[in-house]
């Protein structure tokens, strides 16, 4: 609403990306000790306790990333 009428208003996407996952995975288990492995079905699987893995992600992506991720890479 813009004085009292309807206005559209177009957002831009954020770029995000999923390219840093692997790396903060392998750092977390690295660092903290705190994952399990075991088997899931037939795939052999790494189970981190999750709110230490966030809490670890948030720091690890604000010194490795800046503030804006680039679509293209």
């Amino acid at each position: 609403m813009a004085n009292g009428a309807r206005r559209r208003a177009e957002f831009g996407e954020p770029a995000v990306g999923d390219h840093g996952f692997p790396a903060v995975g392998e750092a977390f288990a690295a660092r903290t000790g705190l994952c399990r492995t075991g088997s899931v079905g037939g795939a052999r699987a790494v189970l981190p306790p999750l709110r230490p893995l966030v809490d670890f992600a948030a720091r690890w992506f604000g010194a490795a990333r800046s503030r804006t991720v680039r679509a293209d890479g």
